[in-house]
């Protein structure tokens, strides 16, 4: 698929949720717009710049901490999450910039909490 409209076409009935199109939709998106797709994920987070499924940690106001995870991540360039419901019809995907030269810092509604990635080692 190398062409913006045969994407849409074939994009714009999908009703699915999330997990089940977020990759495929964002991968088959580079295509037609003739960018990279994101690099298989590795087990050194340091080395995960451009990837679906990057780890995240979520300190909570409380002091604890639990792990989650960002649905693509581009190092210095975006924090992607993507949503798609009937019920949020409408929304748009979410997507939050990063700042060159600052620890990302974003906050996650759902969590009600601030996610901040570890600083790479």
């Amino acid at each position: 698929m190398t062409n913006i409209e045969d994407f849409i076409a074939r994009w714009k009935k999908s009703s699915a949720a999330e997990r089940s199109n977020f990759q495929s939709f964002m991968s088959e998106l580079c295509d037609a717009l003739g960018v990279p797709r994101p690099d298989p994920a590795t087990e050194n987070e340091s080395e995960n710049a451009y990837v679906f499924e990057r780890n995240v940690r979520f300190q909570h106001d409380d002091g604890t901490q639990t792990t989650g995870r960002i649905d693509l991540y581009k190092r210095g360039c975006f924090v992607l999450e993507g949503k798609q419901s009937k019920k949020r019809e409408g929304e748009a995907t979410k997507c939050y910039t990063i700042p060159s030269g600052s620890m990302p810092r974003r906050w996650h509604s759902s969590a009600a909490s601030f996610v901040q990635e570890r600083a790479p080692s």
